[in-house]
């Protein structure tokens, strides 16, 4: 056997047997290193392309129909190369197709990408909708069992009684939901407004009824709008409800002086709360909230709007004229 048929043999393309490939093992491991999209969108800044934006953002001077103007050198360069495709420029119409392409394509994906955020952001609302709401029951439920071992303990409520579980409201079939009542104590303030207004409303409707021989539908109608406008947004435990019957009854055979003590105290609650809540400050949106709430009743006496009844109220010492239910 010659030296070259033997296995030892180092020589042009037979490197050490130490050195060669191994059967089944590749020669780099590792693999070729992916390059990242980061390193892609990193492209470090160019002197000529710098020097490319000032050349054409620069303003020229340039003659159009008798008349000097200013425009940029991109501007006049794309005219130009235009207008020699317009003329039959066989190059020029190449480079000025190829452009319109590109513009169109790119424009395409422009609208692509928004119709997909779009898309996006509404599916996220979706999402987010369902989270809320699947956490509302949860909350309903937590509340439920915080006031049910408040009343096994003998207790009228817990430390922290807002909101009821009652009052909050859940439409599972549209994944809705919605508090009727403060959600916490610092909303009591104003649904105590409410119902003193509620309250005053009512022994006003009953005083209205008991000083008139015969009561006109007209004014308990619209006396009645506006309690009941109040007593559907109180939490259901504050409502008048089903004890409506009871409460007319009593205010209709209680003393007119005893009727009357009742509507002035009211009429102080009303202040005073009206003052704590904070709507004693007329504000845009709170206005807007009362004029929408008031629009339907003040219609039935002839008024088009909260501020025209207001001034109603001013020209006549606090008491308007109620033209259609009279």
């Amino acid at each position: 056997m010659s030296d070259r048929d033997d296995d030892d043999y180092v020589g042009y393309r037979r490197p050490p047997r130490h050195g060669q490939f191994r059967k089944g093992q590749s020669g780099n491991p590792r693999g070729r290193p992916r390059k990242s999209k980061e390193a892609k969108l990193l492209i470090e800044r160019s002197e000529l392309d710098e020097l490319q934006r000032v050349v054409l953002d620069q303003e020229i001077s340039v003659t159009e129909g008798g008349r000097k103007r200013t425009r940029k050198a991109i501007d006049v360069v794309m005219r130009s190369q235009t207008a020699q495709a317009m003329k039959g420029h066989t190059v020029a119409q190449r480079d000025v197709l190829r452009r319109s392409q590109e513009l169109e394509a790119r424009d395409a994906r422009r609208e692509a990408n928004a119709r997909q955020r779009e898309k996006d952001e509404a599916q996220e609302r979706i999402q987010a909708g369902r989270d809320t709401f699947r956490h509302m029951v949860e909350f309903k439920a937590k509340r439920q069992k915080e006031w049910d071992e408040a009343l096994a303990q003998g207790r009228e409520e817990p430390d922290f009684p807002w909101p009821h579980p009652d009052d909050i409201l859940l439409d599972r079939s549209r994944e809705q939901w919605h508090v009727r009542g403060p959600f916490d104590a610092s909303g009591v303030s104003l649904y105590r407004w409410i119902m003193a207004e509620r309250n005053l409303a009512f022994t006003q409707m009953v005083l209205d009824a008991r000083a008139r021989s015969t009561p006109k539908n007209a004014w308990l109608e619209f006396w009645s709008l506006i309690w009941n406008s109040h007593d559907v947004i109180l939490p259901l435990r504050w409502q008048v409800g089903e004890r409506y019957d009871r409460e007319l009854f009593g205010h209709m055979i209680a003393p007119m002086r005893d009727l009357r003590e009742a509507h002035e105290e009211n009429r102080r609650s009303a202040e005073k709360w009206k003052r704590l809540s904070g709507n004693d400050r007329r504000d845009k949106d709170t206005y807007r909230i009362v004029n929408g709430i008031m629009a339907p009743i003040l219609a039935k006496g002839g008024y088009k709007s909260l501020a025209q009844f207001e001034r109603a109220a001013d020209e006549h010492g606090g008491e308007p004229p109620w033209s259609r239910l009279e």
